[in-house]
């Protein structure tokens, strides 16, 4: 029998909003996406982290600056 997993859906608008959905699993979920066909790619913990931080910095940015125009 095939055991089911349990996903929790987690809005990251902010750093601790992201933090927590890392604990929830969010990396190990990016990891085993990409590790599949087609795109066969290996992302390290760091890796992934570092993406989604990112994300969140230009997400925050482009949030602003439509908030200016």
């Amino acid at each position: 029998m095939e055991e089911r997993q349990v996903m929790h859906i987690v809005r990251a608008n902010t750093l601790q909003d992201l933090d927590e959905a890392f604990s929830c699993g969010l990396i190990k979920l990016y990891q085993d996406i990409f590790a599949d066909q087609p795109y066969e790619e290996y992302f390290s913990n760091d890796d992934v982290i570092s993406m989604f931080y990112s994300y969140l910095r230009v997400k925050s940015r482009t949030r602003f600056f439509s908030l200016l125009t």
